[in-house]
C-alpha cells in the first residue's frame, strides 16, 4: 500500500509540474522529462539544487508535494 500511494502522488504531482510548466511556457524546465525529474528529486527528499520553484505558486505545490509523501510513508510505517 505505501508502494500504490506513493507512486499516485508521484504521478499526481508530475502531471501538476508538467502543467504549471506548459502554462508559463516552458520557462522553468527545458525539457519533457525535467517534471519527472523533479518529481523524483522532491518525493525522494534529496533536493540537488539543480533546479527548484522560482514562483509562489510552485513553491507551495512543492512543499505540499513534501508534505504529502511524508505523511503517506509515515503512515504506513
Amino acid at each position: 500500500m505505501l508502494f500504490i500511494s506513493n507512486v499516485v502522488v508521484f504521478l499526481a504531482f508530475t502531471i501538476i509540474y508538467w502543467i504549471m510548466e506548459k502554462r508559463d511556457r516552458g520557462k522553468h524546465f527545458g525539457k519533457d522529462f525535467d517534471p519527472v525529474y523533479f518529481a523524483i528529486i522532491t518525493q525522494t527528499t534529496v533536493g540537488f539544487g539543480d533546479s527548484h520553484p522560482e514562483t509562489r505558486q510552485a513553491r507551495y505545490v512543492t512543499s505540499l508535494h513534501a508534505i504529502l509523501t511524508l505523511i503517506f510513508t509515515l503512515y504506513y510505517i
